[in-house]
């Protein structure tokens, strides 16, 4: 059976004000877990709130785009919660919840229904994604967005897009903390690839792509991945995007013009440059330039 199969009934009241821009039904399993669905919904134009509704699985959610208020429990027990790009809520199975838009712009939602050994004693948690893991998060979903193309029968295709799937909900977990960060203890094996990456991207030119920087490094770039995060708990593509916000802050420091800047890392278009930087901060260049200091 497939990793997925198309599925867009849904019982819950609450979903005929969400499109599904992106479903799947998954039924991963492992002991104690089973992660039963993935969507990215957008709410209808004429939607401005989702009425109290509750299912009997628990909830990962994660708002990539729009704000609003989260509204969790009933009468007197009711709360609040301020939503905005990168909110990572966790729901458990039975809790009332609903959402009301605060501004014109439709909310983005990236839902995970699962089913957790123990979920019934957790409390709604919610919690900030960071910039770097938000926007691989984001890399991820496009990546699961192309295995739509060989959906048919279990192959390599379909087993990358379940740990995908998995590597996600275990990001979204930990920054809720419903599961703790693993130490990391850089292994003397790991130190010479890690220094080794640090020095390739340190030189390389801005247009190789992250395959060509890792084949430079010695490593086919999934192996090199899984030795990076291991140890540094990053990417190469988190390096090389950390590193270029390092240089791109530095440089705002020194160069008056913001078009000179992203000339300056390579960006041809000044607006892309400011997209991607307030992707990886959450601030525009303009907004860093007049009062940032990290």
């Amino acid at each position: 059976m497939p990793w997925f199969h198309r599925s867009v009934t849904f019982r819950a009241h609450a979903m005929k004000n969400i499109r599904p821009l992106f479903f799947r039904q998954l039924d991963i399993q492992l002991p104690g877990l089973r992660v039963r669905r993935l969507r990215l919904n957008r709410h209808l134009p004429e939607t401005t709130a989702v009425r109290p509704h509750q299912h009997d699985y628990a909830q990962v959610l994660l708002y990539l785009g729009g704000r609003g208020l989260q509204q969790v429990g009933v009468g007197a027990k009711q709360q609040g919660h301020a939503i905005r790009t990168g909110t990572v809520v966790f729901l458990p199975p039975g809790q009332v919840h609903a959402f009301t838009e605060t501004e014109s712009r439709r909310p983005l939602c990236l839902v995970v229904d699962l089913d957790w050994r123990g979920a019934k004693k957790q409390r709604t948690q919610i919690a900030q994604l960071n910039q770097i893991d938000l926007s691989e998060v984001r890399q991820w979903l496009s990546q699961l967005g192309r295995y739509e193309r060989a959906r048919t029968g279990v192959g390599p295709a379909q087993l990358r897009a379940s740990g995908i799937v998995l590597q996600l909900l275990d990001t979204l977990c930990r920054s809720l903390g419903l599961i703790g960060s693993a130490p990391r203890a850089t292994s003397a094996p790991a130190l010479p690839v890690v220094s080794a990456a640090q020095r390739v991207l340190a030189s390389a030119p801005d247009h190789l792509s992250l395959q060509e920087i890792a084949g430079q490094i010695g490593y086919q770039q999934d192996y090199l991945n899984r030795v990076l995060k291991t140890a540094t708990g990053l990417t190469l593509g988190q390096m090389r995007s950390q590193q270029r916000v390092q240089q791109a802050k530095r440089l705002l420091r020194e160069l008056r013009k913001i078009a000179d800047v992203a000339a300056q890392l390579g960006f041809q278009d000044a607006n892309y440059f400011a997209r991607w930087f307030r992707l990886q901060t959450g601030q525009t260049p303009r907004q860093w330039k007049s009062g940032g200091t990290n």
